[in-house]
């Protein structure tokens, strides 16, 4: 699992209700229609979601404690520093405390809705068949915790494959060339050898190369300030608030 999980039925429910208590605001300072239907749309979709809302928080604090077991609790500065924390347990000791988790949560949480319970009983289902293998990065310190590395590696090598190709898909082609992939995609269009290959590994400027994947980063990060948020919704909502607030004024 990866810490850097969301949950957004939760944070659309809680937009929701963000939504729902400034039209209430709104009404108070100038009625209409609109906010009115707007209102009663908000409150009954809230008032069937809740017991659902209710089980995926529930969820949530699951995870974050189990993620906390995992990777570390964060410090002050809100970072988890995994590497000191799996230096600190063994495998077996951080497997107990696993199991000791998941069997508190399953008696706290037996009495509450049949989602909840569907839930636990599902997770249990999916450690039971992997926990042979899970607590093995705690052994081999130099083992990463989860296989996002990989999974952002492959991600990375269908884009470029369908940027050069055109193909929309690359399931063909990683089928055929699989393990290779990675080392041979810039070559598949060339009469470039193997051996000019082993070379430019060999010879590949390492800090030219931090400085692209530095690069990289900064982009992504970039594309992320401009996904919208719940940091956005709160600025959105204050401004409509405020304008509102001006035309019931005039």
């Amino acid at each position: 699992m990866s810490h850097k999980y969301r949950f957004k039925g939760v944070e659309l429910y809680e937009s929701m209700e963000q939504i729902l208590e400034l039209t209430n605001l709104l009404r108070q300072s100038k009625d209409h229609c609109v906010l009115e239907q707007l209102q009663k749309s908000l409150s009954n979709s809230l008032a069937e979601l809740q017991i659902t809302y209710q089980a995926l928080k529930q969820g949530q604090i699951i995870l974050n404690q189990l993620t906390d077991l995992l990777y570390g609790v964060k410090n002050e500065k809100n970072i988890r520093l995994t590497q000191q924390h799996k230096e600190q347990f063994t495998a077996q000791q951080i497997q107990q405390q696993v199991e000791i988790l998941l069997c508190q949560s399953q008696q706290k949480y037996k009495s509450h809705s049949s989602q909840m319970r569907g839930y636990l009983r599902h997770f249990q289902l999916i450690y039971d068949n992997w926990k042979m293998r899970l607590f093995t990065c705690y052994e081999y310190s130099y083992l990463p915790n989860d296989n996002n590395r990989m999974e952002l590696s492959h991600s990375q090598i269908k884009k470029q494959y369908r940027r050069i190709t055109g193909q929309k898909s690359t399931a063909k082609y990683l089928k055929i060339h699989g393990e290779q992939a990675p080392f041979l995609l810039a070559y598949t269009y060339s009469n470039n050898s193997e051996q000019d290959l082993i070379e430019l590994i060999r010879n590949t400027d390492q800090q030219k190369l931090k400085q692209q994947k530095q690069k990289q980063l900064s982009k992504s990060q970039l594309r992320a300030k401009n996904t919208p948020t719940k940091i956005r919704l709160n600025k959105t909502l204050q401004n409509i608030k405020e304008l509102w607030c001006q035309t019931s004024n005039n």
